[in-house]
């Protein structure tokens, strides 16, 4: 099933899924899907568990994509299901974060513009693991997938403000993760130079 290409024809296409059509409904799908997946990532922290959250995302939206009526962008509307499922992923781990350091990597990259680097998904995702589940969730709507600070809001169901908080403490944390890597890195090169030069 091939995506929309633009968004008037995505929003078309939900209604048109809305009131019982199945192809319009699996472009829909097929079009949200990548950013579902990235969000519940992020948040989540785990391939597994992301999986697990994207399938029942989309196993609500099936039935509740009858009662969408256009009232805000089906990309929002969708990630509105997908933060209440990951919500309840946490209920069900009883504990509030996820555990970071099972998922950490060892090595961080840069990320003060992350949506605009050239970092492979698993680079980005390693770094962005290092944030604040809230952080982190913010950044990624803000600026990997393009939501304004209001729309974002709406799916994480709290204030503009709370968001811009959290994607200016992302945004600081990551500059100091990049900063304290790329120190690392050149000591490390400036060791190896220094055997390299020996006789």
């Amino acid at each position: 099933m091939r995506p929309a290409t633009d968004h008037r024809d995505l929003e078309a296409m939900a209604l048109q899924a809305a009131r019982g059509d199945r192809h319009a409904f699996g472009v829909v799908c097929a079009t949200i899907e990548p950013d579902i997946w990235r969000y519940c990532r992020s948040v989540l922290q785990d391939h597994t568990s992301a999986e697990d959250a994207t399938q029942e995302t989309f196993a609500r939206i099936v039935t509740a994509i009858r009662r969408y009526r256009g009232d805000a962008p089906v990309r929002a509307w969708a990630l509105v299901i997908a933060r209440r499922v990951c919500s309840e992923t946490f209920r069900r781990r009883d504990r509030i974060d996820v555990p970071v350091d099972q998922q950490r990597h060892d090595h961080r990259h840069p990320a003060t513009h992350l949506h605009r680097s050239h970092l492979s998904s698993a680079e980005q995702d390693s770094l962005l693991d290092e944030l604040a589940p809230d952080d982190r969730s913010a950044f990624v709507l803000t600026q990997l997938l393009g939501f304004g600070y209001a729309e974002a809001a709406d799916i994480a169901d709290v204030p503009v403000g709370t968001i811009r908080s959290r994607v200016h403490r992302a945004r600081n944390q990551l500059a100091e993760l990049w900063a304290a890597s790329t120190a690392d890195t050149d000591a490390v090169r400036a060791r190896s130079s220094s055997r390299g030069g020996q006789p």
